[in-house]
């Protein structure tokens, strides 16, 4: 991924914003940032989904999307248990939105209290 976003910063017209799929993206984006001297939220905005363990411990710390992996869990016991419960029971479709943590790599200022 540092390959990649090192060409793609190295346009003549670079990309002032990346969202990264998951951590791997994620810290390729910030090792080219880095070599290539870009500053994160403010040469360019980053945002990554799924909340990796280390997005408030770099600078600055990066806005993502978190899963909310509790909910998911008990939501899928949930529904096997149904499911063996009354195995003709229709399929379910459960739609969980991920959390918006908002920190200072999208360039924006984050509230007080903002991010989590």
């Amino acid at each position: 991924a540092t390959a990649e976003m090192a060409s793609l910063l190295d346009l003549p017209a670079p990309p002032t914003a990346v969202v990264a799929g998951d951590g791997l993206v994620l810290a390729g984006v910030l090792r080219a940032a880095r070599q290539l001297g870009r500053r994160i939220g403010g040469d360019l905005a980053v945002v990554a989904h799924d909340d990796v363990d280390w997005a408030d411990l770099v600078d600055p710390p990066i806005t993502t999307t978190a899963q909310p992996l509790d909910q998911i869990a008990a939501t899928a016991v949930r529904l096997l248990a149904e499911r063996i419960a009354d195995p003709d029971r229709p399929a379910s479709v459960v739609r969980i939105p991920p959390v918006f943590v908002h920190r200072r790599s999208c360039g924006c200022a984050v509230s007080a209290g903002g991010g989590r």
